[in-house]
């Protein structure tokens, strides 16, 4: 059986691409499939898998599986190797979203586009995370066998105990309605549309209500300096930035939401939602990219970009136990879409060549 190579830029804890790999890694060894993960740079808590690129002796039967999220030296690299080489998908933030905010962003996504035309010539075969994710590599001159396989989510680990602080801090017994959004303080998510969201449902439905912005700004430092200016103006105390934060903590804040709200303009597939899916917690997104494919019936899509119209259908949510538990049915049915062991099962035939 060929060794499974699995390679990318950065193997970080607690990114979604980082999380994917480990949760693929772990799946094959359980199936005994010999296997490994190589990047340019390892988080410390993933050194006891992760081995640095310049480890790795490729030999003529391995089989490479690249998962490319960006712009940089390892597309170039993996792309030289005498081996079968495939393509993991992950998309990129255009780079018009990083303009006036992160130069260095906006240069490696342009970049990325280019390194995934050129690999177009160079990879056996390409796995997306999203049907989006397939049309878009076929709209970049794409001819060889695509596949859609969604990221492989490690359901067991959340699980784990949610961290009690937050718990308590945000409880839903204390009355006030949390509105929650998970993902970076980036352009893409535009969180200001959230921001106004808010404002609209805080002056005509709930005035006794929250809206927690869970994720790292790290990077776009001024793009959240303007995200919290423009709460200010809006005369907004309740916006919180909650920065960076522990799994233990991203696990809370899922658990104290009365409505994830997502008004993200680009995502690949948007981790999430699904996560949002298995907390129960009901959803209402703006239909982008590959949200509405992700999210299925699991939620509210809307179709257009109207934040009176956001705010009365995060109310009726909110007050409708009928609605809300109508869309908890539908969730957790479009949550099995995204069973791991259905995904390891479809990854391994396109690895192996089944």
């Amino acid at each position: 059986m060929s060794r499974i190579i699995q390679m990318l830029a950065s193997y970080s804890y607690g990114d979604g691409i980082g999380n994917h790999a480990t949760a693929l890694y772990n799946a094959l060894r359980e199936r005994g499939v010999e296997t490994a993960v190589y990047s340019n740079f390892v988080d410390e808590p993933l050194k006891h898998i992760g081995q640095h690129t310049s480890q790795y002796h490729c030999r003529p039967d391995d089989v490479i599986l690249h998962h490319l999220g960006g712009g940089g030296d390892m597309n170039e690299l993996v792309a030289g190797y005498d081996c079968r080489v495939i393509l993991n998908y992950h998309n990129i933030t255009p780079p018009r979203y990083f303009e006036g905010y992160n130069a260095l962003a906006q240069k490696d996504a342009s970049r990325g586009y280019e390194d995934v035309r050129v690999l177009a010539e160079k990879v056996d075969c390409a796995i997306s995370v999203s049907e989006y994710n397939t049309s878009e590599l076929r709209r970049m001159g794409y001819t060889c066998p695509l596949h859609t396989i969604p990221i492989i989510m490690g359901f067991d680990d959340y699980k784990k105990p949610a961290d009690p602080k937050i718990l308590n801090k945000y409880s839903k017994s204390r009355g006030i309605t949390n509105i929650v959004f998970v993902g970076r303080i980036a352009p893409n998510k535009k969180h200001e549309d959230l921001i106004l969201d808010f404002y609209y449902y805080t002056k005509y439905y709930n005035p006794n209500s929250r809206l927690i912005l869970a994720g790292n700004y790290r990077g776009l430092e001024n793009y959240c300096v303007k995200l919290k200016k423009y709460a200010k103006k809006l005369g907004l105390r309740n916006v919180i930035f909650t920065g960076h934060v522990q799994f233990s903590e991203l696990l809370a804040y899922y658990q104290v939401a009365d409505v994830f709200l997502c008004e993200s303009e680009h995502e690949g597939f948007c981790i999430p939602l699904v996560e949002a899916m298995y907390f129960q917690t009901p959803i209402v997104a703006f239909d982008s990219s590959a949200v509405g494919q992700t999210l299925g019936t699991g939620g509210i899509l809307l179709q257009k970009k109207d934040p009176l119209l956001a705010a009365a259908v995060v109310d009726q949510l909110v007050r409708d136990a009928d609605l809300r538990k109508r869309v908890q049915d539908r969730q957790r049915e479009q949550i099995q879409k995204f069973a791991p062991e259905a995904a390891v099962d479809a990854y391994l035939k396109v690895l192996l060549g089944e």
